[in-house]
C-alpha cells in the first residue's frame, strides 16, 4: 500500500519549510485513493504470471482531473491466449471506475507487454518506440495495481532490465553505456 501524505518526505518539507502544497497533496490523495480503488476492483483477477501495472502520473502519486491512467498487463511466463481476456476485464474495470480515463489508444499502454521484449530487444530494429517507453517507465516511473511481491513479473523484469544493462557494459569496452 502506498505511503499515507503524513509518512511522505514531501509532508516533512512541508514542515520542515512551513510552505503549504495543498495541490500536491491533493494529488498525492487522489493517486493513493485510486490506486487503492483499482487493486479493489482488479487485483483479484490478475494470474500471478501478469502484472498490473500503471506509468506516468498514477505511478508519480501526482495523479489530476485531467490525467488518463496509463497501464499495462506485463506477461512474465508463458503465453497464454486467456491473458488477453484478462486484459479485456481489466479495461473494462478500469472504465468503471470513476475518474479514470483511457490511455492514449495510439501510444504504448493499456496492452499486454512480454517480458522477453522489453528485457532483451534493447537497441536496434527490435526496439520499437513504445518497447524503449515500457522499459524507462518500469524503470523510473511504475508501480504494480495488482499484489506487488517481491517475485512478481514486475520484480522480475526490472531486474532483467538492469541485469541486461549491466551485463552488456563489460562486453563492448569500447562503447560508454553510462555517463561518465
Amino acid at each position: 500500500m502506498t505511503k499515507a501524505w503524513d509518512e511522505t518526505y514531501l509532508c516533512r518539507l512541508e514542515r520542515s519549510t512551513g510552505v503549504r502544497m495543498p495541490m500536491v497533496r491533493e494529488a498525492w490523495d487522489r493517486s493513493r485513493n485510486l490506486l487503492t480503488r483499482i487493486a479493489e476492483a482488479v487485483g483479484a483477477d490478475v494470474p500471478s504470471e501478469l502484472s498490473l501495472v500503471s506509468f506516468g502520473s498514477l505511478a508519480r502519486m501526482e495523479f489530476t482531473s485531467e490525467s488518463d491512467v496509463d497501464w499495462c498487463l506485463l506477461v512474465d511466463g508463458r503465453a497464454d491466449a486467456n491473458h488477453r481476456e484478462v486484459q479485456l476485464r481489466v479495461q473494462e474495470a478500469l472504465h468503471g471506475i470513476a475518474g479514470t480515463k483511457d490511455p492514449n489508444p495510439a501510444g504504448a499502454f493499456g496492452a499486454l507487454v512480454f517480458s522477453h521484449e522489453v528485457i532483451h530487444c534493447i537497441g536496434g530494429a527490435q526496439d520499437m518506440n513504445a518497447n524503449l517507453t515500457r522499459r524507462m517507465l518500469l524503470l523510473i516511473e511504475s508501480v504494480e495495481l495488482n499484489d506487488p511481491a517481491i517475485d512478481r513479473p514486475r520484480s522480475r523484469v526490472l531486474r532483467g532490465i538492469l541485469q541486461r544493462y549491466f551485463e552488456e557494459e563489460p562486453r563492448f569496452p569500447e562503447k560508454q553505456f553510462f555517463p561518465q
